[in-house]
């Protein structure tokens, strides 16, 4: 094997550098045996590498596992390179303890996965390049621990590798990052305290966090998952309401019947003011929902999701319908029942809509009319079309956001702290909509669109959400068409969304005003997820306080909190 003249280790040993492929000389030091796959089938050194094999080679016996591996950090480290844990077994049957240590640029991942030219994606660098070095320590008598080489090659350069890399926790480190991220505080705080505890801690921000979940994970698998439920949702100041056994204080569960759906519903009602209450609710078909809602909320107009109906029906008829051509027919007709526009048309179209198909389909027929038309009046246009929804007639869900959320629940049902994964996706989504509707907001109150930059929208823009006046930009297009009598106008708009309709906007123009504010309806006038407070109402600076504490309080604060606040209002009218 050709040399060039190695330059002498930091501990005494040669690093020689190497510039052939050859086997090993030495046999691995693999007592006990290596249930592993020899070493011959390990990746040759490489045409460039360095060779540590002095460096490693010690009679020293180690008091304990952590010491010998400990060692091997150390001399890795002064010949910079990186070594891991690639094995290890404690409790070997008719076997002595041991612990393999490998390159951490070893052994590349087979990707096992079947994949075509066509989805193949952009493959990932990687720094394993197949590396051979490998050391195994073994436990010996009274717990000493020795090491032995088993490949001391590397096929790779050394190169320069910060110090933060090797640092390791000690307990003192780990417990006060514990009680910091128990009482909330940042990563950046806490590795602000860190630093100011020890000067030569080398933590880095991203080992905070990971060492933060890696706690949360850790402090989660202690607890069942119903536990997890209350502890994270009382954390994160949700509002929680469950029902349990007043003798054995159980906590019951929640099935999907319609006293269970109105327990549900009224504990939600009670985050309504009363003059506040839902008008329009959009639901899916189940029987048991839809009479909690009638006897729960009443006075709102129930609407079913036509997104649902639509999937019921392709379920419970397209495996009757088996032709393609029989079934876009079938499902078109269907969709001219639920567009017409008049009580009238409605019993016209439905009636030759049955006549069409009964006779060849009569189980569809029959399911359509007992399962969803003694519903008309919640999903039909001819109904929906004077009810104020402001286009919520869908009950629609972000998939990918969906998909991922499944997931982890199907990932966590057997393992307690995969819980906590799950919780966080499922924060995220709700994070990620309150973001996404303040993000709307803000756009909405503080900035003018360059297309609603029209003398039309003087006095709505920062005033109205730029959702409505897309709609109302969409009524200006038409109202063209029919002030020359081509297009007539149903006020739809008014009556679904509240907003002014092709013939209002055209009246407006004709006039040479802009469209007034009293026009639209409040509802595109919240551009706050914080319910306006009328004008002639001032904030105290007590009642500033109050809410900066509700906005801190726990759960249980917040709860007596409310009982101090209706003792309070419950005295003034006494």
């Amino acid at each position: 094997m050709n040399k060039e003249d190695a330059p002498k280790s930091k501990v005494g040993g040669n690093v020689t550098r190497c510039y052939q492929i050859d086997k090993y000389d030495k046999e691995p030091f693999n007592d006990p045996p290596n249930d592993s796959k020899s070493m011959e089938e390990e990746a040759p050194v490489a045409k460039a590498g360095i060779d540590l094999t002095q460096c490693f080679q010690t009679n020293q016996l180690f008091d304990s596992r952590d010491a010998a591996i400990e060692w091997c950090h150390e001399v890795s480290r002064k010949n910079n390179t990186i070594v891991v844990i690639k094995r290890s077994n404690m409790n070997p049957v008719k076997r002595r303890a041991f612990v393999d240590i490998a390159c951490q640029r070893g052994k590349k991942k087979n990707c096992r996965s079947k994949v075509t030219p066509d989805t193949r994606r952009r493959p990932r660098e990687s720094k394993k390049c197949n590396c051979p070095f490998s050391l195994r320590g073994i436990r010996l008598a009274e717990n000493k621990w020795k090491i032995g080489v088993n490949c001391g090659r590397h096929n790779h350069e050394g190169e320069s590798i910060p110090v933060s890399s090797f640092n390791q926790w000690n307990e003192d480190e780990e417990k006060l990052v514990a009680e910091l991220a128990g009482s909330g505080a940042r990563p950046r705080q806490v590795l602000q305290a860190l630093k100011e505890k020890n000067k030569e801690c080398l933590v880095s921000a991203k080992t905070i966090y990971n060492k933060r979940s890696s706690l949360k994970r850790r402090e989660a698998e202690k607890m069942s998952v119903m536990e997890q439920v209350i502890k994270l949702s009382t954390q994160y100041h949700y509002k929680v309401w469950h029902r349990k056994d007043e003798k054995t204080k159980e906590l019951k569960d929640i099935e999907e019947t319609e006293e269970h759906f109105c327990w549900v519903l009224t504990q939600l009602k009670s985050l309504f003011m009363p003059i506040k209450l839902p008008s329009v609710c959009v639901m899916n078909g189940d029987h048991p929902l839809i009479n909690s809602v009638r006897v729960v909320f009443p006075e709102a107009k129930r609407l079913l999701c036509t997104l649902h109906i639509g999937e019921s029906i392709v379920t419970n008829c397209r495996k009757e319908i088996l032709d393609d051509e029989m079934w876009n027919n079938f499902y078109r007709d269907w969709q001219c029942v639920l567009k017409a526009e008049t009580k009238e048309a409605v019993m016209d179209i439905y009636t030759d809509f049955v006549t069409t198909w009964v006779a060849r389909y009569p189980t569809c027929i029959t399911y359509v009319r007992d399962t969803w038309m003694v519903h008309k009046e919640s999903f039909i246009l001819a109904w929906t079309q004077k009810i104020k929804h402001f286009g919520y007639t869908e009950i629609t869900t972000d998939e990918s956001e969906h998909d991922q959320l499944r997931k982890y629940m199907e990932s966590s049902s057997g393992t307690m702290g995969l819980f906590f994964r799950c919780w966080e996706t499922l924060h995220g989504i709700v994070m990620n909509q309150i973001k996404h509707i303040r993000a709307c907001n803000e756009k909405s109150s503080s900035g003018i669109s360059s297309k609603n930059e029209i003398p039309a929208f003087e006095e709505l823009n920062n005033y109205v959400s730029e959702h409505a006046l897309d709609l109302i930009q969409f009524e200006l297009n038409q109202s063209t068409d029919v002030s020359i009598g081509v297009t007539p106008c149903s006020c739809l708009i008014v009556h679904t969304h509240g907003l002014p309709c092709v013939h209002e906007v055209l009246h407006y123009s004709q006039e040479g005003r802009p469209i007034p504010l009293s026009a639209i309806d409040q509802q595109w006038k919240q551009l706050s997820m914080v319910l306006r407070v009328d004008n002639d109402f001032v904030f105290q600076p007590e009642v500033r306080l109050l809410q900066q504490r509700w906005m801190k309080a726990s759960e249980s604060d917040r709860c007596l909190m409310e009982e101090k606040m209706r003792e309070v209002l419950l005295s003034w009218d006494n």
